[in-house]
């Protein structure tokens, strides 16, 4: 499914409820995904994504999600240092209800920019960057 989309956009929509639902297709799957951008849709619930969509999105760089006031944690589930071995930026904004980024902390060597604007119930960001090897 869209194996060599890189820029994935979705802005404004109104009864967009879920990105992907039921079981991720294993091969191929937006396996050239760099950005994942998500704004003011308003009927998307609980959790942007969860990590076994993210597990196909190796080259994923950004994540940038604003507006979607229903949402109470952008990834669901837990991780390993292994996913998302490439997230260099995540950005998020006018999210009254977010509560968290993802369930435990992880580490992000490559990560640069993380941007938080009025995010009211974030207390902390799970991620932490360092250098070093693994």
């Amino acid at each position: 499914m869209l194996p060599n989309l890189e820029h994935l956009k979705l802005r404004r929509l109104k009864k967009l409820s879920a990105i992907l639902e039921g079981i991720v297709p294993k091969r191929g799957c937006l396996g050239m995904l760099k950005t994942l951008e998500v704004v003011d849709c308003r009927r998307l619930e609980n959790q942007l994504v969860s990590f076994s969509f993210l597990r196909q999105l190796k080259n994923l760089e950004e994540i940038k999600v604003g507006e979607c006031r229903r949402i109470k944690r952008l990834i669901a589930g837990s991780a390993s240092n292994s996913e998302l071995p490439k997230l260099k930026t995540i950005e998020m904004w006018d999210m009254v209800n977010l509560k968290g980024v993802c369930t435990r902390t992880v580490h992000r060597p490559v990560l640069e920019r993380i941007g938080v604007s009025n995010c009211s119930l974030l207390v902390k960001l799970p991620i932490t960057a360092y250098n070093g090897s693994y």
